[in-house]
């Protein structure tokens, strides 16, 4: 574990930390963004920095939020959208049973195992 006070989230047994790497990111932005207008006061830098965290934190939460390999309908693809990551889908054929071919089923078990194996690439 890292040192407190820390977020993470506990999934698909593995804890994955929230390390706000956007953060310095987003920060930078906001400081060109601050030049370009004519603002800058350093009172406005504390304020500024935790709205950023806080913008970094709920996009992270936002994007973890969901499985790394997961189904996705037509009732929360809007959400999975919303999450800003790039969407691969593997279009299965599925009967009434939700029973899956079982050349369906090698398809999109080679899928998710390409996805698993290179989560830090892929996610």
């Amino acid at each position: 574990m890292k040192k407190a006070p820390v977020v993470f989230v506990y999934k698909e047994q593995t804890y994955y930390f929230f390390d706000g790497d956007d953060l310095e990111a987003k920060r930078f932005a906001r400081a060109l963004e601050d030049k370009s207008i004519g603002k800058g006061k350093s009172s406005d830098r504390e304020e500024d920095t935790e709205e950023i965290l806080d913008g970094t934190l709920q996009d992270w939460v936002n994007k973890e939020r969901f499985e790394t390999f997961m189904k996705v309908t037509r009732g929360n693809i809007n959400q999975v959208l919303q999450t800003g990551k790039y969407l691969v889908l593997a279009v299965l054929q599925e009967n009434k049973l939700q029973d899956i071919p079982s050349d369906m089923l090698q398809f999109r078990e080679m899928v998710e195992s390409v996805i698993r194996k290179n989560r830090d690439r892929y996610h």
